[in-house]
Protein backbone atom coordinates (compact mmCIF):
# COMPACT_ATOMS: atom_id res chain seq x y z
CA UNK A 1 0.00 0.00 0.00
CA UNK A 2 1.63 3.55 -0.93
CA UNK A 3 1.91 6.11 1.51
CA UNK A 4 -0.49 8.20 -0.95
CA UNK A 5 -2.89 5.72 -0.94
CA UNK A 6 -2.91 5.65 3.13
CA UNK A 7 -2.96 9.60 2.87
CA UNK A 8 -5.58 9.20 1.15
CA UNK A 9 -7.78 6.74 3.14
CA UNK A 10 -6.79 8.79 6.14
CA UNK A 11 -7.97 12.26 5.16
CA UNK A 12 -11.33 10.57 3.47
CA UNK A 13 -12.09 8.76 6.56
CA UNK A 14 -11.05 11.37 9.18
CA UNK A 15 -12.82 13.88 7.11
CA UNK A 16 -16.01 11.44 7.09
CA UNK A 17 -15.90 11.03 10.57
CA UNK A 18 -15.92 15.20 11.17
CA UNK A 19 -18.51 15.58 8.66
CA UNK A 20 -20.71 13.49 10.35
CA UNK A 21 -20.05 14.28 14.17
CA UNK A 22 -22.24 17.55 13.41
CA UNK A 23 -25.36 14.95 13.18
CA UNK A 24 -26.81 14.80 16.50
CA UNK A 25 -26.57 18.83 16.87
CA UNK A 26 -28.55 19.18 13.68
CA UNK A 27 -31.25 16.81 14.95
CA UNK A 28 -30.96 18.55 18.32
CA UNK A 29 -31.71 22.09 16.09
CA UNK A 30 -34.78 20.26 14.66
CA UNK A 31 -38.08 21.30 16.79
CA UNK A 32 -39.81 18.00 15.30
CA UNK A 33 -40.90 14.99 17.07
CA UNK A 34 -38.89 11.68 16.93
CA UNK A 35 -41.06 10.47 13.95
CA UNK A 36 -41.07 14.16 12.49
CA UNK A 37 -37.02 13.85 12.30
CA UNK A 38 -36.74 10.20 10.85
CA UNK A 39 -39.52 11.15 8.16
CA UNK A 40 -36.99 14.54 6.70
CA UNK A 41 -33.83 12.91 7.96
CA UNK A 42 -35.23 9.38 5.82
CA UNK A 43 -36.41 10.83 2.90
CA UNK A 44 -33.78 13.88 1.91
CA UNK A 45 -30.96 11.25 2.80
CA UNK A 46 -32.80 8.79 0.20
CA UNK A 47 -32.70 11.31 -2.45
CA UNK A 48 -29.26 12.65 -1.77
CA UNK A 49 -27.92 8.62 -1.93
CA UNK A 50 -30.03 8.04 -4.69
CA UNK A 51 -28.52 10.66 -6.55
CA UNK A 52 -25.01 9.59 -5.78
CA UNK A 53 -25.97 5.97 -6.90
CA UNK A 54 -27.30 7.04 -10.15
CA UNK A 55 -23.72 9.10 -11.12
CA UNK A 56 -21.76 5.90 -9.88
CA UNK A 57 -24.12 3.65 -12.07
CA UNK A 58 -23.80 6.01 -14.83
CA UNK A 59 -19.85 5.92 -15.23
CA UNK A 60 -20.52 1.99 -14.41
CA UNK A 61 -19.72 0.04 -17.35
CA UNK A 62 -22.54 -3.00 -18.48
CA UNK A 63 -20.64 -5.47 -16.66
CA UNK A 64 -20.54 -3.84 -13.52
CA UNK A 65 -23.95 -3.27 -13.21
CA UNK A 66 -25.44 -6.41 -14.04
CA UNK A 67 -25.02 -7.81 -10.51
CA UNK A 68 -27.23 -5.21 -9.31
CA UNK A 69 -30.01 -7.23 -10.33
CA UNK A 70 -28.41 -10.38 -8.16
CA UNK A 71 -28.24 -8.63 -5.00
CA UNK A 72 -32.04 -7.70 -4.02
CA UNK A 73 -31.46 -10.31 -1.18
CA UNK A 74 -28.60 -8.83 0.63
CA UNK A 75 -29.53 -5.40 0.03
CA UNK A 76 -33.39 -6.15 1.56
CA UNK A 77 -31.24 -7.59 4.48
CA UNK A 78 -28.74 -4.67 4.51
CA UNK A 79 -31.90 -2.10 3.97
CA UNK A 80 -33.99 -3.87 6.92
CA UNK A 81 -31.09 -3.21 9.75
CA UNK A 82 -30.46 0.23 8.32
CA UNK A 83 -33.77 0.87 9.17
CA UNK A 84 -33.68 -0.40 12.47
CA UNK A 85 -30.44 1.53 12.72
CA UNK A 86 -32.29 5.19 11.93
CA UNK A 87 -34.71 4.21 14.44
CA UNK A 88 -33.09 3.60 16.81
CA UNK A 89 -30.27 6.32 16.82
CA UNK A 90 -33.08 8.72 16.48
CA UNK A 91 -34.82 7.33 19.28
CA UNK A 92 -31.95 7.64 21.65
CA UNK A 93 -30.95 11.25 20.89
CA UNK A 94 -34.90 12.32 21.19
CA UNK A 95 -34.54 10.82 24.73
CA UNK A 96 -31.33 10.86 25.89
CA UNK A 97 -28.01 13.39 26.10
CA UNK A 98 -26.19 13.40 22.62
CA UNK A 99 -23.32 12.41 25.27
CA UNK A 100 -24.76 9.39 26.07
CA UNK A 101 -25.90 8.10 22.80
CA UNK A 102 -21.97 8.75 21.17
CA UNK A 103 -20.93 7.06 24.05
CA UNK A 104 -22.67 3.94 24.14
CA UNK A 105 -22.60 3.35 20.20
CA UNK A 106 -18.98 4.34 20.45
CA UNK A 107 -18.60 0.16 21.77
CA UNK A 108 -20.28 -1.19 18.57
CA UNK A 109 -17.25 -2.45 16.90
CA UNK A 110 -16.59 -4.31 19.61
CA UNK A 111 -19.68 -6.04 20.01
CA UNK A 112 -19.54 -6.52 15.97
CA UNK A 113 -16.20 -8.34 16.32
CA UNK A 114 -18.30 -10.45 19.05
CA UNK A 115 -21.10 -10.92 16.55
CA UNK A 116 -18.70 -11.91 13.89
CA UNK A 117 -17.18 -14.71 16.17
CA UNK A 118 -20.57 -16.70 16.37
CA UNK A 119 -22.48 -15.73 13.46
CA UNK A 120 -19.08 -15.91 10.96
CA UNK A 121 -17.12 -17.89 12.87
CA UNK A 122 -14.00 -15.25 13.23
CA UNK A 123 -12.00 -15.85 15.16
CA UNK A 124 -11.09 -13.77 17.72
CA UNK A 125 -8.20 -12.87 20.15
CA UNK A 126 -7.81 -12.50 23.90
CA UNK A 127 -7.48 -8.67 23.15
CA UNK A 128 -10.82 -8.25 21.41
CA UNK A 129 -12.97 -10.09 23.99
CA UNK A 130 -11.06 -7.95 27.42
CA UNK A 131 -12.08 -4.95 25.08
CA UNK A 132 -15.34 -5.93 24.73
CA UNK A 133 -15.70 -6.23 28.85
CA UNK A 134 -14.11 -2.93 29.25
CA UNK A 135 -16.61 -1.96 26.74
CA UNK A 136 -19.15 -3.24 28.52
CA UNK A 137 -18.59 -2.15 31.67
CA UNK A 138 -18.45 1.48 30.28
CA UNK A 139 -21.53 0.95 29.12
CA UNK A 140 -23.24 -0.17 32.45
CA UNK A 141 -22.06 2.83 33.99
CA UNK A 142 -23.30 5.46 31.80
CA UNK A 143 -26.62 3.48 31.95
CA UNK A 144 -26.25 3.65 36.06
CA UNK A 145 -25.85 7.31 35.90
CA UNK A 146 -29.16 7.46 34.06
CA UNK A 147 -31.44 5.82 36.42
CA UNK A 148 -34.14 7.44 38.14
CA UNK A 149 -34.24 10.01 35.69
CA UNK A 150 -35.83 10.37 32.35
CA UNK A 151 -32.40 9.61 30.25
CA UNK A 152 -32.72 5.38 30.78
CA UNK A 153 -34.95 5.05 27.62
CA UNK A 154 -32.75 6.83 25.35
CA UNK A 155 -29.96 5.02 26.87
CA UNK A 156 -31.33 1.60 26.04
CA UNK A 157 -32.46 2.59 22.11
CA UNK A 158 -28.59 3.47 21.90
CA UNK A 159 -27.76 0.10 23.43
CA UNK A 160 -30.10 -1.39 20.94
CA UNK A 161 -28.89 0.89 17.91
CA UNK A 162 -25.21 -0.76 18.92
CA UNK A 163 -26.81 -4.08 18.75
CA UNK A 164 -28.70 -2.91 15.35
CA UNK A 165 -25.04 -1.15 14.00
CA UNK A 166 -23.00 -4.99 14.82
CA UNK A 167 -25.65 -6.38 12.45
CA UNK A 168 -25.39 -3.99 10.08
CA UNK A 169 -21.53 -4.44 10.12
CA UNK A 170 -21.49 -8.07 9.85
CA UNK A 171 -24.37 -8.15 6.72
CA UNK A 172 -21.51 -6.08 5.10
CA UNK A 173 -19.11 -8.26 5.83
CA UNK A 174 -21.18 -11.42 4.51
CA UNK A 175 -22.29 -9.65 1.37
CA UNK A 176 -19.45 -7.34 0.62
CA UNK A 177 -20.04 -6.77 -3.34
CA UNK A 178 -23.80 -5.49 -2.05
CA UNK A 179 -24.27 -1.39 -3.36
CA UNK A 180 -23.91 0.03 0.23
CA UNK A 181 -25.15 3.42 -1.25
CA UNK A 182 -28.25 2.16 -3.20
CA UNK A 183 -29.22 -0.02 -0.02
CA UNK A 184 -28.72 3.26 2.15
CA UNK A 185 -30.65 5.30 -0.24
CA UNK A 186 -33.57 2.30 -0.01
CA UNK A 187 -33.30 2.51 3.90
CA UNK A 188 -33.95 6.11 4.28
CA UNK A 189 -37.11 6.09 1.96
CA UNK A 190 -38.36 3.11 3.96
CA UNK A 191 -37.84 4.81 6.79
CA UNK A 192 -39.92 7.46 5.32
CA UNK A 193 -42.59 5.05 4.52
CA UNK A 194 -42.63 3.44 8.30
CA UNK A 195 -43.27 6.55 10.21
CA UNK A 196 -45.78 8.24 7.88
CA UNK A 197 -48.65 6.81 9.94
CA UNK A 198 -47.63 8.97 12.86
CA UNK A 199 -48.34 11.91 10.62
CA UNK A 200 -46.09 14.41 8.39
CA UNK A 201 -44.51 17.42 10.47
CA UNK A 202 -43.97 20.59 8.27
CA UNK A 203 -41.49 22.15 10.07
CA UNK A 204 -40.72 25.92 10.16
CA UNK A 205 -37.91 27.30 8.46
CA UNK A 206 -35.23 27.18 11.22
CA UNK A 207 -35.92 23.23 11.50
CA UNK A 208 -36.02 22.57 7.47
CA UNK A 209 -32.26 24.40 7.29
CA UNK A 210 -31.31 21.54 10.14
CA UNK A 211 -33.03 18.97 8.36
CA UNK A 212 -31.98 20.11 5.03
CA UNK A 213 -28.14 20.47 6.00
CA UNK A 214 -28.20 17.10 8.01
CA UNK A 215 -30.05 15.11 5.31
CA UNK A 216 -28.85 16.43 2.04
CA UNK A 217 -25.37 17.14 3.10
CA UNK A 218 -24.06 15.52 6.80
CA UNK A 219 -25.29 12.21 6.61
CA UNK A 220 -24.45 11.49 2.57
CA UNK A 221 -21.35 13.20 2.69
CA UNK A 222 -20.08 11.51 5.68
CA UNK A 223 -21.00 8.05 4.46
CA UNK A 224 -19.75 8.42 1.45
CA UNK A 225 -16.11 9.78 2.55
CA UNK A 226 -16.10 6.68 4.89
CA UNK A 227 -17.31 4.20 2.34
CA UNK A 228 -14.41 5.15 0.07
CA UNK A 229 -11.70 5.24 2.93
CA UNK A 230 -12.31 1.68 3.40
CA UNK A 231 -10.79 1.38 -0.39
CA UNK A 232 -7.46 3.05 0.58
CA UNK A 233 -6.94 1.71 4.10
CA UNK A 234 -7.74 -1.44 6.29
CA UNK A 235 -11.01 -1.59 7.99
CA UNK A 236 -9.25 -1.41 11.65
CA UNK A 237 -7.53 1.86 10.95
CA UNK A 238 -11.16 3.01 9.33
CA UNK A 239 -12.56 2.04 12.81
CA UNK A 240 -9.90 4.02 14.74
CA UNK A 241 -11.11 7.38 13.14
CA UNK A 242 -14.24 7.21 13.40
CA UNK A 243 -13.70 7.77 17.36
CA UNK A 244 -13.48 10.74 16.27
CA UNK A 245 -16.84 11.40 15.87
CA UNK A 246 -17.76 10.09 19.54
CA UNK A 247 -14.88 12.87 20.91
CA UNK A 248 -16.37 15.78 18.58
CA UNK A 249 -20.34 15.23 18.30
CA UNK A 250 -21.00 15.96 22.38
CA UNK A 251 -18.84 19.26 21.69
CA UNK A 252 -20.65 20.14 18.69
CA UNK A 253 -23.84 20.52 21.39
CA UNK A 254 -22.12 21.67 24.07
CA UNK A 255 -20.86 24.62 22.44
CA UNK A 256 -23.90 25.77 20.38
CA UNK A 257 -26.81 24.38 22.84
CA UNK A 258 -24.70 24.29 26.46
CA UNK A 259 -25.91 20.55 27.17
CA UNK A 260 -23.04 19.60 29.67
CA UNK A 261 -21.65 16.29 30.10
CA UNK A 262 -22.48 14.05 32.99
CA UNK A 263 -19.53 12.69 34.85
CA UNK A 264 -20.28 9.26 34.38
CA UNK A 265 -20.83 10.18 30.73
CA UNK A 266 -17.27 11.54 30.83
CA UNK A 267 -16.12 7.95 32.66
CA UNK A 268 -18.00 5.83 29.93
CA UNK A 269 -16.21 7.99 27.37
CA UNK A 270 -12.88 7.19 28.54
CA UNK A 271 -13.26 3.62 29.45
CA UNK A 272 -14.77 2.87 26.08
CA UNK A 273 -12.33 5.37 24.04
CA UNK A 274 -9.48 3.68 26.14
CA UNK A 275 -11.00 -0.03 25.55
CA UNK A 276 -11.02 0.83 21.34
CA UNK A 277 -8.08 2.62 21.02
CA UNK A 278 -5.85 0.23 22.90
CA UNK A 279 -7.37 -2.60 20.74
CA UNK A 280 -7.37 -1.03 17.88
CA UNK A 281 -3.54 -0.28 18.21
CA UNK A 282 -2.80 -3.63 19.37
CA UNK A 283 -4.46 -5.18 16.41
CA UNK A 284 -2.79 -2.76 13.48
CA UNK A 285 0.73 -3.48 15.52
CA UNK A 286 -0.10 -7.00 14.59
CA UNK A 287 -0.89 -6.53 10.76
CA UNK A 288 2.17 -4.90 10.41
CA UNK A 289 4.16 -7.38 12.02
CA UNK A 290 1.89 -9.84 9.97
CA UNK A 291 3.73 -8.20 7.10
CA UNK A 292 6.67 -7.73 7.67
CA UNK A 293 7.61 -11.46 8.73
CA UNK A 294 5.72 -12.01 5.22
CA UNK A 295 8.12 -9.45 3.27
CA UNK A 296 11.27 -10.58 5.10
CA UNK A 297 9.96 -13.99 4.47
CA UNK A 298 9.27 -13.36 0.69
CA UNK A 299 12.97 -11.86 0.22
CA UNK A 300 14.18 -14.62 2.05
CA UNK A 301 12.75 -16.89 -0.86
CA UNK A 302 13.88 -14.56 -3.41
CA UNK A 303 17.29 -15.04 -2.14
Amino acid sequence: MSRRSVARGTILAAGGAVVISFDGLLIRLQALTPAGVLFWRGMLTGIALSAVTAVALGRSSDHQRAPLRQQWWPMTQLAFFLVLGTLTFIFSLTHTSVAHTFVIVASAPLMTGILGYFVLHEHLPARTWLAGLAALVGVVVVISGSLGTGDVEGDLWALANTAVLACILVTLRRYQRTNQMLAIAISGFATTLVVIPWGISFPDAKTMVAAGVDGLVVVPAGLVMITVAVRYLPAGEVGLLLLIETVLAPVWVLVVIGEALTFQAALSAVIILGAIGIHSWLDLRAQRLTRTEAEEAAEAAEA
